[in-house]
């Protein structure tokens, strides 16, 4: 009886351990840095994610914020697939996924849009998640080097003045929801009218491979 009783503790420990670290979307959302979440402090987060767990739709958001008169909270929450948007006192969003490397580890994305009038990248952060700790990685080491790609090569000194400010300055991404691949697009109104032929494309597929993205197909979308 006795050893059945320190094997049952064992049990209980290890299951326990084991479990410390398995974290949602939600999860990660409350432990990043918060810097990397408008500021918004772990109180703060953990009150988004009680009250607002739940949502689907932007109308489920607007309810919440409404009734309980949050400054921000999620417009949808997808554990399933390791994502979530956020919405609420600013002009843009927040989105947040993740992916699961072979080693184990996990890679946590976190992407803030500024809208105002055109919408553009205002941070892209991403972390190492292992053993309960976050690591922050370099950007240059997980994202390819689009300026090489979307050009057509003879173009290219022609091009880099613009590149430098309007063709930064207006990119946009989606992180996935579904699959694990990151859309990425480009340019203003304005700047493709001057550009378009110098370029092959004003949206990129960003294919996921275990820790960094590659380019995949660069093509015209609206």
């Amino acid at each position: 009886m006795y050893k059945n009783c320190l094997f049952s503790i064992l049990i209980l420990v290890l299951g326990s351990s084991s479990s410390l670290f398995a974290q949602n979307i939600m999860d990660f959302f409350i432990g990043v840095p918060d810097s990397s979440v408008l500021t918004l402090s772990r109180i703060e987060r953990t009150k988004i994610v009680s009250l607002s767990k739940n949502n689907r739709t932007v109308k489920d958001a607007t309810a919440i914020i409404k009734k309980h008169g949050l400054n921000y909270t999620f417009e949808s929450v997808d554990v399933k697939n390791g994502y979530l948007k956020l919405i609420g006192a600013m002009e843009g969003h927040l989105e947040m996924c993740y992916w699961n490397l072979q080693s184990g580890k996990k890679l946590v994305g976190v992407y803030h849009e500024s809208c105002g009038p055109g919408c553009f990248t205002e941070t892209l952060n991403f972390y190492l998640f292992s053993a309960g700790k976050y690591t922050s990685v370099p950007f240059e080491k997980i994202f390819p080097d689009l300026y090489e790609k979307i050009l057509w090569v003879h173009q290219k000194d022609d091009f880099y003045m613009a590149y430098q400010t309007d063709f930064k300055e207006s990119m946009t991404m989606k992180l996935p929801q579904k699959g694990k691949n990151i859309v990425v697009k480009w340019g203003s109104d304005e700047f493709l009218a001057e550009n378009r032929q110098k370029m092959k494309g004003n949206q990129a597929n960003l294919l996921w491979r275990d820790g960094k993205f590659l380019t995949g197909e660069i093509y015209w979308a609206k």
